[in-house]
């Protein structure tokens, strides 16, 4: 069963079937298109696709009080809120255009981009549960 509003889509995960190659690593993609009236000047469409991977976890790992932020992880939580790709009990950071490369090393080195972009975890730092932009080999 499927519901959905303007805010939110809601489904029952047993309905969901991941093929072998997605590797735990749920892909949703949504395409907005402007009509091309008068509004966008022309008269031809406008759309803009735009991907989203999340994973998809038989469990979640256990938090602790504290963390390096002196946040308590409980409190924060799993939630993603400035989409990321880092639960917020990782998160240390909410300036978009700035990531952590390895949250868990002793140095904290960051990637960097134009202020006004966004940097956020691929699919494959996704695929490695990574706590940053940084692959393993």
């Amino acid at each position: 069963m499927l519901s959905t509003d303007q805010l939110q889509l809601v489904f029952s995960a047993d309905s969901v079937n991941l093929l072998e190659e997605n590797k735990g690593l749920i892909n949703i993609s949504v395409m907005v298109t402007d009509s091309g009236n008068t509004t966008n000047n022309g008269s031809k469409e406008l759309s803009q696709t735009k991907y989203v991977f999340f994973p998809l976890l038989a469990s979640q790992q256990i938090l602790r009080s504290l963390d390096r932020d002196a946040t308590s992880d409980i409190g924060e939580g799993f939630i993603d809120d400035d989409f990321d790709g880092l639960p917020a009990y990782m998160d240390n950071s909410s300036i978009p255009y700035l990531q952590p490369l390895h949250i868990n090393a002793a140095v904290v080195k960051l990637a960097e981009t134009e202020p006004g972009l966004h940097l956020r975890l691929g699919k494959f730092a996704l695929l490695q549960s990574s706590d940053g932009l940084k692959l393993s080999q």
